[in-house]
């Protein structure tokens, strides 16, 4: 179970509620214990089938026997709700008029008169008594409300689905917070039927950028444009609850929106909201996604690690910069790096508390042969000298493939400097263009970078050092090597 449970981080953030904790052990329980073909339960509308009938078989008193109850449970326990006994069928479709009801009221306690038959159906709990005023006359009211509100709100469906205009509640609640819970249930409930109605909802709008890095220059279609952002992920919520025969509807539409790039900076996505959207994006052409100061821990990263790896990841540039990572990110990040499938050219990992542990293991992948990696960024991280002997390494290797490299605001000595001073004076190194701004580099640094610029295998073209301690001798040593270097230009700025 607990393999499971930290194998799909959709069901292993509901975990973190402790109500929807035991609901989804218990499912997992119940199959495991009377080996059924089932597959086991990954999403939310798929863990509260099952949550729902347990409790109803378990706990209904409501005309039936416990014997009956049993044999129920033994043959209708993984059948959809339309192929319940007709009377069964009543009882739920009158618990999703009550909750319906609850929910457009904005109301979780129901009078005994509202729930009149349906007392002791197990799906519902008795309050206390409301009690009248003092020195009135009248008796106390019994109240009800549902055994948790997520069971509200999946009832909702029950009722909905036989109405004709699933598109237009669709439509009407779509951009509504309260209702989020209930479309992704109403999604995973009508399954393929549904599907289209969701889709229609994706947001047409997108964004053109730029892309600079080194000599290269690409135009790219980002989607969803900024104001569009959380209506694509409430949608993209919805659609991850629905069966994945549904991808060709969904790459099509994708080609018909014409993206290539997808920008969700700023969107402080929770683990199931990245998921969602990996999920919609798991067949597309997409080259660019950025998901800058979103939020995003060591789970999200093992999500994101997965995307990558996927047979038809395209992913070239991936931007990650001021999220909550650790240096376990770091690792996972590496090995995708040195994996096979993975097609990335450019990486940002700026500030992100990793440490040089984490230079450590990206300084590797690296040196591996299927990294095909040009482009990293990693500054404002809590790196020491250490780290820049790890890159230096890196940059001296035959298979390290690297061009842009940014360690500033690094916290380096001098002796950084000297490592990678002299990985650019190896003829393997590729570098052609070092951001060292923001440390702590001297005289020393200075005349060992400007040896390094005037050697025959330095590649660099530009070399950014604004916010050291240079003094004005050790500026003119780094100016005159930028005029002077073999004929190349250097580019020495701010100082």
């Amino acid at each position: 179970m607990w393999g499971h449970i930290k194998s799909n981080i959709n069901i292993f953030s509901l975990c973190y509620i402790p109500m929807n904790c035991f609901l989804i052990c218990h499912c997992l329980l119940q199959i495991i214990l009377y080996k059924s073909s089932e597959a086991l339960p990954t999403k939310i509308t798929d863990i509260y089938k099952m949550t729902v009938k347990m409790f109803f078989f378990s706990h209904n008193r409501e005309g039936f026997s416990q014997k009956e109850l049993g044999k129920l449970k033994s043959t209708h326990m993984y059948k959809p709700f339309e192929e319940f006994p007709k009377e069964l069928q009543e009882i739920f479709n009158s618990l999703g008029e009550i909750a319906l009801k609850g929910i457009e009221e904005g109301r979780l306690i129901f009078e005994s008169s509202e729930v009149s038959g349906l007392e002791d159906c197990g799906l519902l709990h008795k309050l206390p008594d409301k009690q009248p005023p003092p020195l009135s006359d009248k008796e106390p009211k019994s109240q009800f409300c549902f055994i948790h509100l997520s069971v509200q709100e999946f009832f909702v469906v029950v009722d909905t689905k036989t109405d004709k205009g699933i598109e237009e509640f669709v439509c009407k609640h779509i951009n509504d917070s309260t209702w989020q819970v209930v479309l992704q249930f109403l999604a995973g409930l009508l399954k393929s039927s549904s599907t289209e109605n969701f889709i229609k909802l994706l947001p047409k709008s997108t964004e053109r950028i730029t892309i600079f890095e080194s000599s290269k220059v690409e135009k790219l279609t980002s989607w969803p444009a900024t104001e569009d952002k959380h209506l694509a992920v409430q949608v993209c919520k919805c659609l991850y609850e629905i069966n994945d025969e549904q991808q060709p509807l969904l790459q099509s539409k994708i080609e018909e929106i014409g993206l290539n790039a997808v920008d969700f900076r700023f969107g402080l996505l929770t683990p199931i909201d990245l998921a969602a959207l990996l999920h919609l994006l798991e067949n597309s052409a997409i080259l660019y996604i950025d998901l800058s100061n979103s939020l995003l821990g060591d789970l999200d990263a093992k999500e994101v690690t997965k995307f990558i790896v996927n047979r038809e990841c395209k992913l070239k540039w991936l931007k990650l910069s001021d999220n909550i990572f650790t240096d376990q990110a770091a690792k996972d990040f590496a090995s995708t790096l040195k994996h096979s499938k993975c097609k990335l050219e450019s990486l940002d990992l700026c500030g992100n508390n990793f440490t040089d542990k984490a230079a450590e293991d990206l300084a590797a992948a690296l040196k591996h042969s299927n990294c095909k990696l040009e482009y990293l960024n990693v500054i404002e991280n809590n790196f020491t000298d250490k780290a820049a002997v790890d890159f230096a390494a890196a940059l001296k290797h035959s298979n390290c493939k690297l061009k842009w490299l940014n360690l500033s605001v690094s916290n380096f000595t001098d002796k950084a400097a000297e490592d990678v001073a002299a990985a650019l004076m190896h003829s393997n190194c590729k570098l052609e263009s070092l951001d060292f701004r923001g440390n702590n580099f001297t005289e020393k640094a200075a005349k060992n970078l400007a040896a390094a610029l005037l050697h025959s295998n330095c590649k660099l073209k530009t070399l950014h050092l604004r916010g050291n301690n240079f003094t004005k001798e050790g500026c003119q040593h780094l100016a005159n090597a930028g005029k002077h270097g073999n004929s190349k230009v250097y580019f020495i700025r701010d100082y």
